[in-house]
This record gives structure tokens, C-alpha cells and sequence, in this order.
């Protein structure tokens, strides 16, 4: 994801988005797709590590808060490069820091927030296939050779790549496994000490 901020907003970079959030407390508006989505959670993430505040403006969906970043009705969000990147090309955002732990190709001058002051800072959004535990075990081995097939495709992973978007190498069961319940862990974390709820 990239942290792109309204141009009217006076930070060029991670750093001065946190000593002007410091500088005038309660001015600063962030939009996500949905309270507890990817989103919102990166953005509370941020906030907790850089200990700033924000406000959190929940909306129906990506595409209203984009359009109310690019509009200046709020200041700043977290979107995917996907989503972003034709809006920071056309000047109408201004993407400040990059969410995983590389830069990504699109936005190769934009840097990471953890090489922006926040090491302990990552955040990937990742989809994955699950089934039914109780599905056939050759059922389970041709879903998985294929999916491993289309995954190992270099011209698939090139389309992907040319939408922003990552492509990890398949993982054994045990191994997703182990990345989702280390993934869950941090994400309880940033909700348990925000205090943030559904309700």
C-alpha cells in the first residue's frame, strides 16, 4: 500500500507528516474502505508507531475515500498502489511512504515507511484460496498443483506485477498455516491497544 496525502497537506515526507500531525493535533483526517479493513488497520498501525493521532473517517468502500482525498475533504489514506497510482501519476495525491518492506516498481522514488524512521513497520495485503478441511485429500493435491502451476507462471506473475501487485511462491500448508496466525497475532495487537470495534 502507499500513504498518499492531498497536496494541500505541508509534508513532503513520512518525517513531516508526523511533526506537522505533532504540530497541530486533530487537524489531520485519514479515510479507509471500512472500519477494521486493510486500510484503516495500516493507517491505526502508523498512528500507534509514530504516536500521532488522527482522526478515522470510515467509508463504504476504497473508491469514496480516494475520491474525498483527491477532493481535500480529508487529508490522507493508505490505498493500494493499484488503486493510488493514477492519482499520484496525475499530481492529484502525493504518495509519501510505501507500506511493505520494499519500495515497489511503480513508485520506485517514493521510499518505505520503515526506511523512513519506523523499521518495525510492514504491511502487505495478501489473498490466499481456502477450502473446506474436510475436502478429498486428491481433491486438495490437483487444487494445489494447479494453483503452484498458474503461481509459477512467469507471464501470470508479470500481468499481476503490472498492477501493483506482488506474487508470492507457493507455501506448503504448515507454512501458510504459521503466516496467518503470526499475521493475526500482530493485527489483534494494533486493535486490542486502539481500541477499535466493529460497533
Amino acid at each position: 500500500m502507499v500513504l498518499c496525502v492531498h497536496p494541500s497537506v505541508p509534508a513532503k515526507t513520512i518525517a513531516e507528516l508526523v511533526a506537522y500531525a505533532k504540530q497541530n493535533p486533530g487537524k489531520l483526517n485519514f479515510g479507509s474502505s471500512g472500519t477494521g479493513s486493510f486500510t484503516h488497520l495500516a493507517a491505526e498501525m502508523f498512528k500507534q508507531m509514530a504516536g500521532i493521532e488522527m482522526t478515522h473517517i470510515a467509508y463504504k468502500g476504497a473508491h469514496p475515500a480516494l475520491t474525498d482525498v483527491m477532493a481535500g475533504n480529508i487529508q490522507l489514506m493508505f490505498e493500494s498502489v493499484s488503486l493510488a497510482l493514477s492519482p499520484v501519476r496525475s499530481g492529484m495525491l502525493r504518495p509519501l511512504g510505501i507500506s511493505s518492506a520494499q519500495r515497489v516498481p511503480d513508485l520506485p522514488d517514493v521510499p518505505t515507511i520503515a526506511e523512513s524512521g519506523y523499521p518495525e513497520y510492514a504491511v502487505n495485503v495478501w489473498n490466499g484460496v481456502a477450502a473446506s478441511a474436510d475436502l478429498p485429500d486428491d481433491v486438495v493435491r490437483i487444487l494445489t498443483d494447479s494453483l503452484n502451476r498458474v503461481l509459477n507462471d512467469s507471464a501470470f506473475r508479470a500481468s499481476l506485477q503490472k498492477l501493483g501487485y506482488s506474487v508470492f511462491r507457493p507455501r506448503s500448508a504448515a507454512s501458510i498455516a504459521e503466516f496467518i496466525d503470526a499475521d493475526r497475532a500482530r493485527w489483534s495487537a494494533v486493535i486490542k491497544t486502539q481500541n477499535i470495534s466493529l460497533d
